[in-house]
């Protein structure tokens, strides 16, 4: 049965779809491109693949999760899914697809249940903004103007 992510959000990228998903892999650059992760450390590599310690600040306050991720390279697809830290749960996935040879599709599905309550409008907003601020770092890292 395939995992149901509650939010989804795509976005046209202005880049080749390989750039695209090369940098989505490049885990430990983050930070100098995705404006809420203060920090990404490859923590080892499992038989799936890479499991990355994340420190994010929300700005009142940072805090951290391990993720591990499975990437599929030729699909230039990539899952993760939660395996520690300072929320409940984190699952998510990120897939590019190419239109032509200059532009992509990249789409960003997730889910997070923080482990503290939030009303249900304001955890909503919190989840597709931190897909739409991925998205939109990520275009203007790669993206041709």
């Amino acid at each position: 049965m395939a995992f149901q992510y509650d939010e989804s959000l795509g976005l046209e990228i202005h880049a080749p779809a390989r750039t695209v998903f090369e940098h989505m892999i490049d885990f430990e650059s983050y930070p100098e491109w995705q404006t809420s992760v203060a920090a990404a450390r490859k923590m080892k590599n499992d038989i799936h693949g890479p499991v990355i310690e994340f420190e994010i600040d929300l700005v009142l306050k940072k805090i951290r999760y391990v993720l591990g991720y499975k990437v599929d390279h030729e699909r230039m697809h990539l899952t993760w899914d939660y395996l520690d830290g300072d929320i409940e749960h984190v699952a998510g996935e990120f897939f590019v697809q190419e239109k032509d040879s200059e532009v992509s599709w990249a789409v960003y599905r997730l889910d997070v249940r923080p482990g503290f309550w939030l009303p249900g409008p304001l955890a909503n907003f919190v989840k597709n903004t931190a897909m739409r601020g991925v998205l939109h770092d990520l275009q203007r890292k790669v993206g041709k103007k």
